[in-house]
């Protein structure tokens, strides 16, 4: 298998991370759209890694972006599923997005039961859906504008009628000329460049 083939899930691993704290971060603008009463409800569940987890967040999608868009650069062009991307992006970060909640909260896996009773744990839910397939959206955004650089930079085929012009040639066609214009009854009557 190409080696190439085999970074995407890294790279999608890494978008699907962004993914997971971006719609954990909307899920909590949405819940709670004052400052203050944000900041509360994010204390009182365990959420005081939230600048750590918005700084790991913004590195990992980066480094996805310019990850996907040196691979698919370098790559043939071969197409992907859109809904298998999507689904992929949702599955990871859904569940990444249930593992964080409950450890935060230190519910455990059994407490996820509790979590079906809160909004923002809802609303992140469905969050997830809705930033994996803004995600899928950019990966094609990815995808669209590498292959445009690919084919931009490709060399292109020369035509047969295309006429190239070297050194060379121009030696060759000015002694053509030279050779063509002496005959046997003397130097041409005007100067051979």
């Amino acid at each position: 298998m190409d080696r190439r083939l085999r970074a995407s899930p890294l790279w999608l691993g890494l978008l699907a991370l962004g993914g997971l704290l971006a719609g954990h971060l909307v899920s909590y603008f949405v819940v709670a759209p004052d400052a203050h009463e944000r900041a509360e409800l994010l204390a009182h569940t365990g959420h005081a890694h939230g600048g750590l987890l918005g700084t790991l967040a913004l590195a990992a999608t980066f480094a996805a972006v310019i990850g996907l868009f040196m691979q698919r650069v370098r790559s043939s062009g071969e197409r992907g599923s859109r809904a298998g991307v999507a689904a992929l992006l949702w599955v990871v970060q859904t569940t990444g997005f249930v593992l964080l909640e409950t450890w935060e909260r230190g519910h455990g896996i059994p407490g996820v039961a509790e979590l079906l009773h809160e909004p923002a744990f809802l609303i992140g839910l469905v969050a997830q859906l809705a930033v994996a397939l803004a995600a899928t959206a950019l990966v094609l955004l990815i995808r669209a504008t590498a292959d445009a650089l690919r084919r931009l930079l490709a060399p292109r085929a020369r035509s047969s009628a295309a006429i190239t012009f070297s050194f060379e040639t121009v030696v060759r066609a000015r002694d053509s000329v030279a050779r063509a214009a002496w005959n046997l009854r003397g130097p041409p009557s005007r100067a051979c460049p």
